[in-house]
């Protein structure tokens, strides 16, 4: 009797997200054949970050490459959003050598996240810039965003201080982080050893 209900409950955990890439699927296809190429594209990049989210990130740790298609897919689909203009920018630079590493799954998005959230404005000239180099095992992430003083609530922190819990506990005397304001600038800084 446990056994079944064990495995009901396991196939009804795969039903909802089946049903909802289904659902997506049938709606890039309705942007496709309506030319609408930025829809179809957005739809692409969220079922990819579901699909990361539901599987990949549930392991203890996952190849980087993995971790940066994620990522990539996460600044694309915002940046369609937002208006590049030259005093609206969003600027990112991705370097891998592609050598093997492994990283806990979804331990950098706090971060980048926190620039989308906090760093835009619709009213106001903004900047988000991401610089991420992974090489030799070695990575070093610098995420940079406009502050807005106006703004009386910046949110609680909490994000980066679970990341920083989640970093004592995988990677405990093997990363240096700082992160906070710098004159007109929120400034995140993590370097890391992933060996």
């Amino acid at each position: 009797m446990q056994q079944s209900q064990a495995e009901l409950a396991a196939l009804k955990a795969q039903l909802n997200p089946h049903f909802f890439f289904n659902t997506l699927n049938s709606l890039y296809g309705t942007a496709l054949l309506e030319q609408a190429t930025n829809t179809a594209q957005s739809i692409e990049q969220l079922a990819n970050i579901m699909r990361y989210t539901l599987g990949e990130a549930q392991r203890d740790f996952t190849p980087v490459a993995s971790e940066l298609g994620f990522l990539q897919d996460y600044i694309q689909l915002q940046g369609l959003r937002l208006a590049q203009t030259d005093a609206n920018r969003l600027q990112t630079h991705l370097v891998y050598d592609e050598l093997p590493a492994q990283i806990a799954p979804l331990l950098l998005i706090t971060f980048v996240e926190n620039a989308f959230l906090y760093g835009v404005s619709t009213d106001l000239d903004y900047f988000i810039a991401i610089q991420l180099t992974i090489e030799k095992g070695q990575l070093d992430l610098v995420v940079e965003n406009r502050l807005f003083p106006q703004r009386t609530a910046y949110g609680l922190g909490t994000g980066i201080q679970n990341a920083r819990k989640r970093l004592d506990l995988l990677y405990a005397g093997k990363y240096s982080l700082t992160a906070g304001p710098q004159a007109d600038r929120f400034r995140v800084h993590l370097q890391m050893n992933l060996h």
